[in-house]
């Protein structure tokens, strides 16, 4: 390198240096710009927003990198457990409490009464005050009149002492002698009831004048011995020792708890023929009943004035022809006897066509137990010679398949848990206890179902549109799983939506889309979803804040209507507080099923064209009219039908043929549990006298 050229070289580089050392000293270095926070900011202190509205650069890049720092931590934050929305539960049973008569009422209108009346007969000789007392009828109070005239006689001329026996011209009055000792319990409404009535009615229903069971009471041990044709329990009537004397004379202590105990009996007996034995909704919160009321009162004064009580008993019983049916039937099971039902095969076995298995035989005899006439005579040959073969060869896989068919099965010869449930033999005694069990549940709705209803069955997987006590409409439907249980409760149709929106519960947006929304906030519109704000319109999944805890209350999600809604056409509403009606659904392969327990509790129906034009009166056609439309409407229901969604493992058909069905939910055995702590506790009662 020339030597020239080298010197230019460090001269430019000198200039360079000092001319950046002159910019530097130039800068402010005040304290008012101490704050300014790069070089750019100093070089530019002066720097404004253009014109069209744009930052400068170096604002611009904090802003971002601000958003960036506010952005970075949400998507790494780490979401809290979602907490689940849970559904009902059951329940420990609880009775209605005990409380011990309060006899106290009623001795002080016997002792206000017998003040009236001196230890002397009438003086006319009529056995009777002309005005002082008049014997009540039914209800009505003692008419306690001026003070008249009496001899001096020990007693009436009838030789009846008011005093002794309690008794006026020959009607049985109670004594506070005979009350004084006495102690009985019995339910709180009831107790109150029973001495409410005697302290205005002080004379005894059930006993005459001779301290004798009178022939209402009678009448009415026999009638309450009885119960069990009605499917209640005889002991819950029990009155103890008294009873056993009938025959005899009782002393006057004997016959005051007699009488009381009569009279317990026999309101406790209307309330359980009336309203059920249990309250159905202490059992779960499953069971949505209106408020359980039993009108003691009411029955013990029906009582008391009744001519014939027990007629007046027998009233109270369910007037449904279906709870005549199921009297039938308990009355046959109960006199029948199970000596010849076969063994059920073992839990758990399955034989393919061609296999060997010991538990063969049983399930040919199961299949001879449970066919139709018709089956055993078109198979009388393979039940005649495969009675005891382990072999499961053409013949009797033939047979099964016939079976299978004839049960609503898929006919694949396959001898599995679907072919086991339709081969048990449920014994008489279980069918009876059904029975039982049945006829409390009917106790519960209401008396007159209405000419034209829905009734569902959970347990029967079935729904029938009734008309006068004709199944016009019948279709198999799918209801909740264990897991979300369908509701036994009873409502009002009031619409029909057509093309309709789902809205999602919120258990199901919480407990299984949550997790997914968290991690996509698109998850919904990419699915045909819509986020709805309440009182709102619809937002962008984006805008909603999926952590929090409220967003599940200040957002619902719907789905659109369309081919994939999971209402599908049409839906068919009772507005209740469980989001529960009956609809379509796209998944119509599940009702070949033969359990289907499947929905998260709504009510899928098979036909819901034809349900919808049974309780809209017009055709299927019309309804067809209103899906292809493809607008989302709602049409009222003119004349609002009720509908019951109800839960029987035996219920009878129209014809009184009563079919059995099983336990889904394991019901049953619930109410039977509350059953025996009630009877436990009137045991109870009846012991404390």
């Amino acid at each position: 390198m020339k030597p020239e050229i080298r010197r230019t070289g460090i001269l430019r580089g000198v200039l360079a240096l000092a001319l950046s050392a002159s910019m530097l000293s130039a800068v402010d270095t005040s304290p008012a710009h101490a704050e300014r926070r790069n070089l750019l900011e100093q070089w530019f202190p002066n720097a404004k927003v253009r014109k069209n509205g744009r930052r400068p650069l170096i604002e611009l890049f904090d802003r971002n990198r601000n958003q960036r720092q506010q952005i970075e931590p949400e998507q790494q934050r780490v979401a809290a457990p979602i907490k689940k929305v849970t559904g009902p539960s059951y329940y420990s049973y609880k009775t209605e409490g005990l409380a011990t008569l309060k006899l106290a009422g009623v001795i002080a209108a016997l002792d206000a009464i017998t003040d009236r009346i001196p230890a002397s007969g009438p003086a006319d000789g009529t056995g009777e005050p002309a005005d002082a007392i008049q014997p009540v009828d039914g209800g009505a109070a003692p008419k306690i009149g001026d003070k008249a005239e009496l001899g001096n006689g020990a007693a009436g001329d009838r030789g009846i002492d008011p005093l002794s026996t309690g008794s006026v011209d020959g009607q049985p009055w109670l004594t506070s002698q005979a009350l004084e000792n006495l102690s009985l319990e019995a339910e709180a409404g009831i107790a109150k009831a029973v001495t409410d009535h005697y302290a205005a009615n002080p004379k005894y229903l059930w006993v005459t004048p001779g301290m004798k069971p009178n022939a209402k009471a009678r009448g009415l041990l026999r009638y309450l011995a009885d119960a069990g044709k009605y499917g209640l329990d005889p002991a819950d009537y029990d009155v103890g020792e008294s009873a056993d004397a009938e025959g005899s004379t009782f002393g006057a202590q004997q016959a005051a708890r007699f009488e009381f105990l009569l009279s317990i009996a026999a309101v406790r007996y209307a309330a359980d023929a009336d309203k059920g034995r249990v309250d159905p909704n202490k059992i779960s919160g499953y069971h949505d009943f209106p408020k359980w009321s039993r009108d003691y009162s009411g029955y013990m004064k029906q009582i008391a004035q009744a001519n014939v009580p027990v007629l007046a008993l027998a009233k109270l019983q369910p007037s449904h022809p279906r709870f005549a049916a199921l009297v039938n039937e308990l009355a046959e099971l109960e006199g029948s006897a199970n000596a010849d039902t076969p063994e059920p095969p073992a839990a758990g076995t399955f034989i393919k066509p061609g296999q060997t298995s010991e538990e063969l035989p049983k399930v040919i005899a199961g299949i001879a137990w449970k066919s139709s006439n018709e089956f055993k005579v078109n198979h009388a040959m393979v039940f005649a010679a495969a009675a005891t073969t382990t072999v499961y060869d053409e013949p009797v896989v033939e047979m099964v398949r016939d079976f299978q068919k004839e049960h609503g099965l898929k006919p694949d010869g396959i001898v599995g848990r679907n072919t086991l449930a339709k081969l048990t033999v449920v014994s008489d005694a279980a069918k009876a206890e059904k029975v039982r069990l049945a006829m409390e549940r009917l106790r519960w709705h209401p008396d007159n179902f209405g000419s034209t209803h829905v009734f569902i069955n959970q347990a029967a997987y079935q729904a029938s549109y009734v008309v006068n006590n004709h199944d016009q409409l019948s279709m198999r439907v799918i209801v909740g799983k264990p897991s979300n249980q369908t509701t036994f409760f009873h409502d009002t149709i009031e619409l029909v939506e057509f093309n309709p929106y789902w809205n999602v519960p919120r258990s199901i947006l919480v407990n299984e889309m949550l997790g997914s929304v968290r991690s996509d906030p698109g998850y919904f519109e990419a699915r045909g979803y819509e986020v709805v704000s309440h009182g709102g319109g619809v937002v962008s999944g984006y805008s909603v804040d999926w952590w929090s805890e409220d967003a599940s209350k200040k957002y619902y999600v719907r789905q659109k209507p369309g081919a994939k809604n999971a209402l599908g056409e049409l839906k068919i509403l009772f507005p209740n507080k469980h989001d529960i009606y009956m609809h379509d659904t796209p998944s119509r392969g599940l009702f070949q099923r033969s359990a289907r327990a499947l929905s998260h509790g709504c009510v899928r129906l098979s036909d819901p064209r034809a349900m919808a034009a049974a309780v809209l009166g017009t055709s299927k056609d019309k309804i067809g009219n209103y899906i292809a439309g493809g607008q989302n409407q709602s049409i009222a229901v003119k004349n609002k039908i009720p509908v019951y969604v109800s839960y029987f493992t035996a219920w009878p058909d129209e014809d009184g043929t009563v079919r059995y069905y099983g336990d889904i939910y394991g019901r049953d055995g619930y109410l039977e549990k509350a059953m025996e702590k009630t009877s436990e506790l009137r045991k109870q009662a009846l012991a404390s006298g």
